[in-house]
């Protein structure tokens, strides 16, 4: 697949670390040194320009681009990206934003803005927070179903209450169920025994 990745910052270089290997991609910035530097610490071709201008994401091969990546720190510079994109090609598009009214708008209305894709990243953290807050004993906390399950993983040390019972013993709480244990870098699913 093809890949155009819109801005050089901190986002953009690992999103563009994450694909290179499988996929083609092409980053692009406003700031040539940003290009250069993702050209020679990854295996990205670059350009410079201004990736809501026609000529740039024309010379960065729109149009056989899969997938258009807009992370620029500006909110309105990722959506004319992806507007941009959208226009001259069948690219999946993908806008990030700080600004939670753009997402809304979008989920309103997917077509808006021509973007395929929002997500808003000071809200995917501020949810995040919140998970792991609402189980301070967590590891990790992962929504599922639209957020009506949560996955979380617990450590239990060898003097928890549960530690030395079997998993039917130790599943007495109704909200709770016990998925999978995991054991010296293995995942064993589990039984009641």
């Amino acid at each position: 697949m093809k890949w155009i990745v819109c801005g050089g910052g901190q986002a953009c270089s690992s999103i563009a670390a994450d694909l290179a290997g499988e996929h083609d991609v092409i980053g692009v910035d406003r700031d040539a040194d940003r290009v250069e530097e993702v050209n020679y610490s990854l295996d990205v071709l670059g350009g410079t320009g201004d990736g809501t201008a026609m000529d740039t994401l024309g010379e960065a091969g729109i149009g056989d681009a899969d997938m258009v990546i807009a992370s620029t720190d500006n909110d309105e510079t990722n959506i004319v990206v992806c507007s941009t994109a959208k226009a001259v090609s069948e690219a999946f598009t993908i806008a990030r934003v700080k600004n939670t009214e753009y997402l809304r708008t979008w989920e309103r209305s997917k077509q808006a803005f021509g973007v395929d894709f929002m997500v808003c990243t000071n809200l995917l953290a501020a949810e995040s927070i919140a998970r792991m807050l609402s189980l301070p004993a967590a590891r990790d906390v992962d929504p599922l179903a639209d957020g009506r399950v949560e996955m979380a993983e617990f450590e239990v040390d060898a003097d928890s209450p549960v530690a030395s019972q079997t998993v039917a013993e130790a599943d007495r709480f109704a909200s709770l169920t016990f998925v999978a244990v995991l054991r010296n870098g293995s995942v064993e699913i589990v039984r009641g025994e």
